[in-house]
């Protein structure tokens, strides 16, 4: 990504536009990069305390392994393989939460979890459990009625007010909009409910107590 647009991207070689205005940590030759084609998938895993080194790394590989094989059908009908991440947690109970996705995906579920909205902090978790909850009983059957389900949803949330609601509404269909579209037919229900889960963990807020020992 180059947001302040200050590179020539032509072929594989980033070029710094404007030469006189070269930063003094940039070389004035072409830049090498990986392609256009290159693909880059990775894993994170958040772990309990109490889970063993072992199992982590190993969930962590996995975590890697499985985000290199998420595949799903464009519109074309051609087969779109990698440029993903999946993200677990792994509970004091040993239970694990999976959540993958393409990388746009994961850049809206992030716009989502950080959305400004005027709703206090404690009550921003319950909302995304709620969603997963209701997503749980009552998924949609067709693409054309996430909006309407996301309307359904927002508009029996006592927490959001007016200008709220209509803020996280559209990121929230935007959300489920583009993960439906980027993920296979069978994980959708499971994928779209896992993701809203993970914004719950994300959001609730966890205090850690260490005990200190005097000496």
């Amino acid at each position: 990504p180059d947001p302040g647009d200050e590179f020539d991207h032509a072929g594989d070689y980033w070029r710094w536009k404007d030469k006189d205005k070269l930063p003094d940590h940039l070389s004035a030759r072409p830049l090498f990069t990986m392609g256009s084609n290159a693909t880059i998938s990775f894993g994170i895993v958040i772990v309990h305390h109490s889970v063993p080194l072992a199992i982590a790394l190993e969930n962590m590989w996995q975590a890697e392994a499985e985000a290199k094989e998420h595949k799903y059908i464009d519109q074309t009908g051609k087969e779109q393989a990698k440029d993903a991440v999946q993200v677990r947690v792994i509970y004091g109970n040993g239970n694990i939460l999976k959540a993958t996705s393409k990388f746009d995906v994961f850049a809206q579920w992030q716009q989502l979890v950080n959305l400004d909205i005027d709703i206090a902090n404690t009550d921003r978790p319950a909302l995304f459990e709620q969603a997963a909850k209701v997503w749980d009983q009552h998924p949609v059957p067709v693409y054309e009625a996430i909006d309407a389900w996301c309307v359904a949803f927002c508009d029996r949330r006592e927490k959001l007010n007016d200008d709220n609601k209509d803020k996280f509404r559209n990121a929230l269909t935007q959300f489920i909009e583009a993960l439906w579209i980027k993920t296979k037919k069978d994980k959708r229900d499971e994928e779209i409910k896992n993701w809203l889960k993970l914004a719950a963990f994300i959001l609730r807020k966890r205090d850690i107590k260490i005990k200190l020992q005097e000496i």
